[in-house]
Order: structure tokens, then sequence, then C-alpha cells
């Protein structure tokens, strides 16, 4: 009974982490031309918003994949939706276009 408790469990946080990864990579697209006219920019600075967030989560995946291996998958994931989380409250205080992008690549590593 209780591994049966124990595997809902970790489906259900596996599923809320693949929804938050999802969700975060594609519901900045339609929001980037408000971006840009909120924090006064241009395009292209911009679009690394986005860019920015795909680069350090395909660096990332193969990166804490080895690093899972090493020290536990169960641990990797507790690290990785702590750096979402702290990704997501970055770019929710973000100041500035370039703190939003820094905090856009901590919110692509823990996507990783």
């Amino acid at each position: 009974m209780l591994s049966r408790s124990r595997n809902a469990v970790t489906f259900a946080v596996l599923a809320v982490s693949i929804c938050s990864f999802t969700l975060l990579q594609s519901l900045i697209v339609p929001v980037l031309s408000t971006i840009e006219r909120e924090y006064e920019t241009d395009q292209a600075t911009v679009t690394w918003v986005l860019t920015g967030y795909l680069l350090s989560a395909s660096i990332a995946t193969p990166l804490l994949g080895r690093v899972g291996d090493v020290v536990g998958k169960t641990r990797m994931l507790a690290v990785t939706l702590v750096a979402l989380s702290v990704g997501s409250l970055m770019a929710a205080l973000a100041p500035s276009i370039g703190w939003l992008i820094v905090a856009r690549v901590v919110q692509g590593a823990g996507g990783g």
C-alpha cells in the first residue's frame, strides 16, 4: 500500500514538473511584444528572453542527466525544481530586461 501511494506522489511531481516546463517554454512567445514595450528595448534583445531559456535548457539537459546518474535522480529532480522556482521568482521581480534574461536562463537550467 505504501508503494502505491509513493508511486502516485512521484507521478504527481513529475506531471507538475513537465507541465511547468512546457508552460514556461510556450507562454512567453505571445507576450514578447509586451515585454519589448514594458522594458523599452528592441526586438533583438527581447528574443534573448526566449533564446536564453531554450539554450540553457538544451545545454543543461544532458549535463544534469549525467549528474543525476551519479548522485541520484530524485535528488536532481528536487534541485532542478528549486532552480525552476528561483528562476520564476527572479523573472517575476525582474527590474530590467537583463535581469529577465538571466532569470529565464536559470529557469531553463531548472527545466533541464
